[in-house]
């Protein structure tokens, strides 16, 4: 029943991770002829992208099934899987995050916390609300976090809560640092004309933490105490 169960999940996340990546392309070709920029419309996408994505969210949907014990949750975490690798695709295309994947996630993600979660939606939805203004707030002063990026923020909120959601930055952060500094080690630095794409980076974030995110923390402050109770020596 259970290997049923999981197969059924499996293929379901792989099906519609195979065409994830087509959907990008196309989301961002009709965004982009909108804005009469046809010519910045991306290459075509190639079968094996849509293979490595499948996988990937294989891989994804497989490690959530066994770290999930509740319907509601795995079926959030099935959208939420989806959503993380689409905004990765739309953003490593063209550098943009589209409003009609946040907006449409973002009412998703709300109704179906609150059908999971009635007694602590409120938590869910006022980290939404925190991390969301607060990254605004980033974005508005800094010009160096894309409002694209601010919506991924408050979308992911919602799934993970509080304090998960921030640690979805901490580790998008680390991630995007041993990036660049990979880039610099093979001589390929960002620069004006290249700039680092921070939403696959999130998505990365935003899953490990919506995973392991209670055993990241405990091991973080576990490793803390140590060094402070070393330093006391």
């Amino acid at each position: 029943m259970v290997i049923n169960a999981l197969g059924l999940y499996l293929l379901l996340g792989m099906t519609v991770g195979f065409y994830l990546p087509r959907l990008a392309w196309f989301c961002l070709s009709q965004r982009l002829k909108q804005l009469g920029m046809p010519e910045k419309v991306p290459v075509r996408i190639k079968r094996s992208d849509q293979v490595g994505t499948m996988f990937l969210a294989g891989l994804a949907t497989s490690i959530s099934y066994f770290h999930i014990f509740s319907r509601w949750e795995l079926g959030i975490a099935l959208f939420f899987i989806w959503f993380l690798l689409l905004v990765s695709w739309t953003d490593l295309l063209s550098g943009l995050i589209l409003d009609w994947i946040t907006y449409p996630a973002m009412v998703l993600f709300v109704v179906l916390r609150f059908l999971a979660e009635d007694s602590s939606f409120l938590v869910y939805l006022w980290t939404a609300i925190f991390i969301g203004s607060g990254s605004f707030l980033v974005s508005w002063l800094s010009k160096g976090l894309g409002y694209g990026d601010v919506k991924l923020l408050i979308a992911g909120s919602v799934v993970t809560g509080w304090p998960a959601g921030l640690l979805a930055i901490w580790i998008a952060t680390g991630s995007a640092g041993l990036y660049v500094i990979y880039r610099r080690l093979r001589g390929k630095p960002f620069t004006q004309q290249k700039l680092i794409y921070f939403g696959p980076h999130l998505s990365i974030g935003f899953f490990l933490s919506y995973i392991w995110g209670e055993q990241i923390l405990a091991t973080y402050f576990s490793w803390f105490a140590i060094v402070l109770s070393l330093e006391m020596f």
